[in-house]
């Protein structure tokens, strides 16, 4: 038999309020509805007055709801679900209110006659701001996870340590799509605590999807791994050899690199010291230096990239003496050195599309066959945009009317009346046309935006 605690219990008494209040607002816009086409005004008064309370009393709901399952951390796997559905169900009460707010009191209903128009199928983007989940990756390393990404700054306050004002205590990274942020501890006495409570202020929208500061103070758990069962010998072993700093190459022997990429270096911790008089990188072909210098990822404090124009048929190498890197832990590396090419050219096609009609900004996308983008550039004025070293495949070309100037597509909404940005394919006589890229081949394109 399951045993609930009155916290669990709680929360079920308050998800079956906020269920219940969602099925007495649609049972009274029916009713509404009904009062309006007989245009019964006292009762459509008094029905929208109820809709008020209900959708008033379901915001409460479900902000307490979400509030108790981080506090508590109440289905810790599942919690970003249900939170998600708690919100996108919110917002059927929410429609309600408004589809009955404006609905013209004094004026009757009539059959009127519209000219031909254009419906445009599209998915809206989650517009539901809050924070989904947390966890504590590693003892340096805490989490964030919001149901997209975060619009405004998020603040990160100790609660039981305490930290010098004007430390930095921790280092921010931020995921591509930028719904989850991590925090990379930089105190090795905060990082030794087990247990941290962290006071969070993060943007977060409530039921008309207006944003504003909340506040969770939620408890980051470090659970130490058993070390379980070793020989002897084992034991001797680990002591005996010193840990050193793990880094992934983006090159390799095996993996030229062309010139439009830079060499990248990924690290398991961001570092809290480099030191470029240890690190080198020559053209071995020539005997030269390769004057580059690694510089740290914007959104990713554990990359860095070196950027050059890696020519074809020449060997490089990059040389790093012990020392040069050591990480947040204290742990350095040992002698790194990595030797790669330049790609053949020869082994990719080109495109040249010549564009007319570019206003405003125009996304250009290649599509493989399974839809996928592959290669992407932005056009902001009439002219030629060249894509090197395309792989020889087939692909669509696709046209993005970037109109807020923001660098994606964004989709319509309904409820305010905005349509989705919009979308051309490269076509020829209203067929989609497929082009078919080979090595070592160059196609040169045109396309009228305008048509």
């Amino acid at each position: 038999m399951a045993v609930f605690t009155r916290t669990t219990r709680n929360l079920i008494i308050k998800i079956d309020e906020f269920f219940d209040d969602i099925d007495i607002g649609l049972l009274i816009f029916r009713e509404a509805v009904k009062a309006y086409i007989d245009k019964d005004m006292e009762s459509l008064e008094r029905h929208v007055h109820k809709v008020e309370l209900l959708e008033n009393n379901a915001d409460k709901l479900q902000r307490s709801i979400g509030n108790d399952m981080i506090t508590y951390s109440i289905l810790p796997q599942q919690r970003a679900d249900v939170i998600t559905l708690i919100d996108v169900i919110d917002e059927i009460i929410d429609t309600i209110k408004k589809s009955i707010l404006v609905a013209p009191l004094g004026d009757s209903v009539r059959e009127t006659s519209v000219d031909p128009f254009i419906l445009r199928l599209f998915q809206e983007e989650n517009r539901v701001l809050s924070l989904t989940d947390y966890s504590r990756i590693s003892r340096r390393g805490l989490q964030l996870g919001f149901s997209r990404r975060p619009e405004g700054r998020v603040l990160l306050t100790p609660v039981n340590f305490t930290v010098d004002s004007l430390e930095q205590w921790y280092i921010p990274e931020r995921s591509i799509t930028g719904d989850t942020l991590a925090y990379w501890i930089t105190n090795d006495m905060i990082s030794n605590m087990d247990s941290l409570f962290i006071r969070v202020n993060y943007p977060k929208t409530d039921s008309l999807l207006n944003i504003y500061e909340a506040c969770d103070t939620l408890r980051f758990i470090h659970t130490a791994k058993s070390p379980g069962t070793r020989s002897r010998k084992k034991d001797t072993e680990g002591l005996e050899k010193k840990p050193s700093l793990n880094v992934t190459f983006s090159a390799s022997k095996e993996k030229p690199l062309p010139p439009i990429q830079p060499l990248t270096l990924t690290f398991s911790l961001p570092l809290q010291s480099l030191d470029n008089s240890l690190i080198r990188f020559d053209d071995m072909t020539d005997s030269l230096a390769v004057h580059t210098r690694l510089q740290v990822d914007s959104l990713n404090p554990r990359v860095y990239r070196a950027f050059h124009p890696w020519e074809f048929n020449k060997r490089y190498r990059f040389a790093a003496l012990p020392g040069a890197f050591t990480d947040l832990n204290g742990v350095t590396n040992d002698t790194l050195e990595v030797i790669f090419s330049g790609i053949n050219p020869a082994y990719f096609g080109t495109i040249n599309l010549t564009l007319s009609g570019v206003e405003p900004n125009i996304i250009v996308e290649l599509l493989t066959e399974k839809k996928s983008v592959a290669y992407r550039a932005i056009a902001e004025k009439d002219g030629t945009l060249t894509f090197n070293y395309v792989n020889p495949a087939k692909y669509s070309i696709r046209f993005i009317f970037d109109e807020n100037r923001n660098g994606k597509w964004d989709t319509g909404w309904y409820l305010m009346g905005i349509q989705p940005e919009r979308v051309v394919m490269f076509e020829e006589k209203g067929v989609v046309t497929i082009h078919n890229i080979r090595a070592n081949w160059e196609y040169d394109l045109s396309f009228d935006l305008k048509k």
